[in-house]
């Protein structure tokens, strides 16, 4: 589709994404074999007649919906008939001829296209252009490396298309999965990026199936009960039972930057056949148990090179990294395999997999060693939202929960290799609702929000010795990255190389120093299995001082790593929830100023804190002679911040931006 509605495609996708790891297509670019037709509109379609008069009462919107209607309907035999009818016109010349090309995407493996009517109103005469094109199907490439799509987009275009006219499309896409069993479930956002006239959205099912509605609702803004003439209505008439949201001039969505996962940037009408998360767990369970364990010579060879290592721990540390190392991260996934994992035989054979399938492998390993080990299912892209919303396989990503001395560890096959002791590993999915497939832990639980010993904390010092004319100085670094930050520079350095992490750090530098230069080779110390990485360096740069008045001189320093940790973006006009990452980080910050002799600090001792629920911060300077040092603290306490606490957190921030990132000087005689 289009820019604009493409957009709205990408925010259900966004907000919801399935339990779908990518798959090739395996289909010719014919579009009979692709199961797309032209076909009259379903009978229980309540579509809406266009009038070519309705105009935006946003006059400033390149493109807005004078209507746009959406009805899922779940049919008897367990499919889903999704019908939609949108109705576009537009301000802006360009806007509106980028709508007369549409693309329809669908998984020809299980769904089919059918087009109702593509094409435009022109002084009162409808103009329907569907079989006077040919479309071009083409099969979609993900963005990510090593996932593949199944599904296919079928490109229409208008040839013929004005500025003046009032485009409609109306199509369906027809089927579901059948790896949820007859049980199918759908999300449909409420808002979109563009205004809306008249919204409407409905859905019907049979009699046969007990479909769940209801509205998982945005964290602020974007609210179907706020739109004009908001209504919910349910009828019945025969084996059909219809719930019916309306509402009228809709604005343009607001879509605020760092939005907390947790909740959707607008409402979603959720209906799903499954009643409850048990029923999800036993469906999803027997994904997990269907394929054949391993019996395999590589498989046992590779569990008996395990077995050798003296300790559990130990041992479930190898298998991780083995998996995470040997098994390239590969999604080969075609219609009921975007959900069924391979056999782990046939993984360990081809040597990559997605994560269901290094998961499944990760499992019996470790489970074949002693332990208690299930597989677990989660969402990378709203990881604390599952619990919030109605029963539905909603995932997007697996992992492996497993209990070893006691302690609960959350294992991720897909991150590169993890290389710290199990104490230290990093809680990549700090907080999320793990949904843990059997064991006496079944069903929803929390990740840990850290690591057993370890810290996810940024320990930078930097020393600045000046020269005696004031011109040069030496400013050696050293930088203790922990948890998370260690995993994350160590990834670098080992994707990139030390000569391209050189060149990136250097550029960060120059951005304070424009004239700094490597004054020696950079030093890394990893203490790999407490998870801490070490980086040394030393810079000469030609202009560390700037000069004030008389013989007074400034220096400046950066604090970004703090004040990255506290966003502001949005204000207090967000219309969602604040996110605060998931990690709960700590940093701290040494600036140390050496001065030659004669030079003099014209500064006092300073200690000064800020705290909030959300964070504490401290920033202290002491003076001693001719040296100077400032600290910075900070440690996050939350990971969100809510639309009612929003003026009281700005506010908290607002006083650390106030505290002081530089340092008054007066030089030597000789030096004025």
């Amino acid at each position: 589709m289009s820019e604009y509605i493409r957009s709205a495609t990408a925010l259900l996708f966004l907000v919801v994404t399935a339990f779908v790891f990518g798959s090739i297509a395996a289909c010719d670019t014919n579009p009979s074999s692709l199961n797309v037709s032209l076909t009259n509109d379903p009978e229980w379609a309540n579509r809406i007649q266009v009038d070519e008069s309705e105009r935006s009462p946003t006059s400033q919107a390149p493109l807005y919906f004078p209507v746009f209607y959406s009805h899922v309907r779940f049919l008897a035999d367990g499919n889903i008939h999704k019908y939609h009818q949108f109705v576009i016109k537009g301000n802006d010349t360009h806007a509106i001829l980028s709508e007369a090309r549409q693309g329809f995407i669908f998984n020809p493996a299980f769904q089919k296209l059918e087009i109702h009517f593509f094409g435009l109103h022109r002084n009162g005469v409808a103009i329907d252009l569907k079989d006077q094109v040919k479309p071009n199907v083409i099969n979609l490439q993900s963005d990510l490396p090593g996932v593949y799509l199944g599904q296919v987009q079928a490109i229409f275009e208008m040839h013929d298309a004005r500025p003046s006219d009032t485009l409609e499309i109306r199509f369906s896409t027809v089927g579901s999965n059948p790896v949820f069993a007859g049980k199918p479930w759908y999300w449909q956002p409420w808002h979109f990026s563009a205004p809306v006239l008249k919204r409407i959205h409905e859905v019907s099912w049979h009699s046969r199936l007990p479909v769940q509605v209801k509205v998982w609702s945005s964290g602020g803004g974007n609210r179907w009960r706020d739109s004009e003439n908001a209504q919910l209505t349910r009828q019945t008439v025969g084996d059909w039972t219809t719930v019916r949201y309306s509402g009228t001039n809709l604005p343009q969505a607001r879509f605020d930057e760092n939005s907390a996962s947790e909740w959707p940037q607008t409402d979603v009408i959720q209906a799903s056949v499954i009643q409850d998360w048990d029923a999800v767990g036993a469906w999803a369970k027997n994904l997990f148990d269907s394929p054949a364990k391993p019996v395999s010579p590589a498989y046992q060879t590779l569990l008996s090179d395990l077995r050798r290592l003296p300790s559990q721990p130990e041992q479930a540390e190898s298998a991780l990294r083995w998996v995470q190392r040997e098994i390239r991260y590969v999604s080969l996934s075609l219609s009921e395999n975007s959900h069924l994992p391979h056999a782990p035989d046939e993984v360990l054979s081809r040597r990559f997999g997605d994560c269901k399938d290094k998961t499944l492998l990760l499992t019996h390993l470790l489970r074949d060693l002693g332990l208690q080990a299930h597989p677990a299912l989660m969402s990378l892209q709203t990881p604390t939202a599952p619990r919030k919303v109605s029963p539905a396989p909603i995932f997007d990503h697996a992992v492996v929960v497993a209990w070893i001395n006691m302690k609960m560890h959350v294992l991720d096959a897909t991150l590169p290799e993890q290389v710290s002791s199990l104490d230290y590993f990093s809680p990549w999915h700090a907080g999320a609702d793990l949904f843990v497939l059997d064991g006496p832990f079944s069903g929803f639980v929390a990740a840990p929000q850290s690591a057993p010993l370890g810290l996810n904390r940024l320990t930078s010092h930097e020393t600045m010795k000046i020269q005696a004319n004031g011109q040069q100085g030496v400013l050696s670094v050293e930088v203790t990255h922990e948890g998370v930050y260690a995993d994350e520079t160590r990834w670098l350095l080992g994707r990139k190389g030390v000569e391209a992490a050189k060149a990136l750090y250097l550029t960060e530098m120059r951005n304070r120093f424009p004239d700094a230069q490597w004054n020696e080779e950079p030093e890394a110390i990893d203490d790999a299995l407490r998870n801490r990485l070490i980086l040394k360096g030393s810079f000469s740069v030609g202009t560390p001082l700037k000069r004030a008045l008389n013989s007074r001189w400034r220096f400046e320093y950066n604090n970004g790593d703090v004040m990255s940790q506290l966003p502001t973006t949005g204000g207090v006009g967000r219309v969602s929830p604040l996110d605060l990452g998931q990690f709960l980080n700590q940093v701290v910050l040494r600036r140390t100023l050496e001065l030659p002799e004669g030079w003099l600090v014209d500064e006092e001792n300073f200690d000064e804190s800020t705290t909030h629920p959300a964070f504490k911060a401290r920033v202290r300077r002491s003076v001693s002679g001719n040296a100077i040092s400032d600290e910075w603290q900070l440690q996050l306490l939350a990971n969100h911040i809510s639309l009612d606490s929003l003026k009281g957190y700005l506010d908290a921030v607002k006083s650390v931006e106030e505290m002081p990132t530089h340092i008054q000087l007066r030089s030597a005689s000789h030096a004025r």
